[in-house]
């Protein structure tokens, strides 16, 4: 009868922490909680994405990034307004859209991380085998523009790095990896003198992809890489960047290191992250009284929407 429930009346989180106190709970909310996994590990793969500037103006926007009849309706919109808005900045956006338009998605994730690092570790070790996502590991993932067929690998931006073998898809050590080939790409503004990287993108290309459809896959498992349609362009991204790098007086090589992971690590690797005695028990209690104020947000939030 509970995982009968409308999604409304039982949030995500809530679904998991039944499903670690429960080994029957657990066996009949399993599909629920693949499926849910499923979505939260790609919730942007194949939508169109763009890093539009602050002062981007609308309408010299590139066609493919704002069509002509989203121009010609934003432009009435702003007609309405009070204000001389000409630039494509959060607060011109809000009005257009009548209420904040801000993520605040994995504001929510944070917060829930701050009740799991309370948990003991035999309940955390369970909320990690029902919430962890896997990738395969193989070294043929790709980050894949479906609308201009074209293709960055994975592999040679990790050597570039000076991390050759770095796990894939995401290169956790390595400072250069397909974020940073998106961001040759598909960043865009009226303004030049904004950021000043279009100029180390060679052929006019930065800003290409703005608008465009992503997903990050393997070549064995979309077959079409293989094949004339799609063109690799690796080569191409990797001296952009490397004239990006120089550009900003950057090294290449070195290791990001661990971000945010300590929120998902064992009671005994806190420790070591954070030091022991005292301090240790501050961080603790101050965790608690984070997770505490997370859980009364979220409670008021669906009050509300009820």
């Amino acid at each position: 009868m509970i995982l009968a429930l409308p999604v409304e009346e039982l949030p995500l989180i809530d679904t998991i922490c039944l499903a670690v106190t429960c080994k029957k709970l657990f066996c009949l909310s399993a599909h629920i909680l693949e499926k849910e996994r499923n979505i939260s590990s790609s919730y942007w793969a194949h939508c169109r994405l763009a890093c539009i500037g602050d002062y981007a103006a609308y309408d010299k926007a590139p066609d493919s990034l704002i069509p002509p009849a989203m121009k010609d309706e934003i432009r009435l919109a702003l007609k309405k307004s009070p204000h001389d808005w000409h630039y494509a900045g959060t607060e011109a956006l809000n009005f257009l859209e009548g209420q904040p338009v801000t993520y605040t998605a994995l504001q929510e994730e944070l917060q829930h991380r701050f009740f799991i690092m309370c948990l003991p570790e035999s309940d955390r070790r369970r909320f990690l085998a029902l919430t962890a996502i896997y990738f395969p590991a193989r070294d043929d993932w790709v980050l894949c523009n479906t609308v201009k067929k074209e293709f960055v690998r994975a592999g040679p931006l990790a050597a570039l790095s000076g991390h050759p073998h770095d796990p894939q898809p995401f290169l956790e050590d390595s400072h250069i990896d397909l974020g940073m080939a998106l961001m040759t790409r598909f960043s865009w503004s009226s303004s030049d003198d904004t950021t000043g990287l279009g100029e180390c993108v060679k052929d006019g290309k930065f800003g290409s992809w703005a608008g465009d459809r992503f997903c990050i896959t393997t070549i064995e498992r979309e077959a079409d890489l293989s094949g004339p349609e799609y063109k690799d362009v690796t080569d191409e991204i990797i001296e952009d960047i490397k004239n990006i790098y120089q550009r900003e007086d950057r090294k290449l090589d070195g290791t990001n290191g661990p971000v945010q992971y300590r929120f998902y690590q064992w009671d005994r690797d806190l420790e070591r992250f954070f030091g022991t005695g005292q301090d240790f028990e501050e961080d603790k209690k101050w965790a608690k009284a984070m997770a505490l104020q997370s859980q009364k947000r979220l409670a008021r939030r669906n009050a509300a929407l009820r």
